[in-house]
């Protein structure tokens, strides 16, 4: 239980959904994550 409340977290952070509202935020957290993505 514990893993999956954290993976909740981890997860919205995580996706490359966000990241196109929040470039800056995404870049810092996951730079090497969205340079592939794009």
């Amino acid at each position: 239980a514990r893993m999956l409340r954290v993976d909740q977290p981890v997860r919205l952070h995580l996706p490359p959904r966000p990241h196109r509202h929040h470039r800056r935020g995404t870049a810092t957290a996951a730079g090497p994550t969205t340079a592939p993505t794009m």
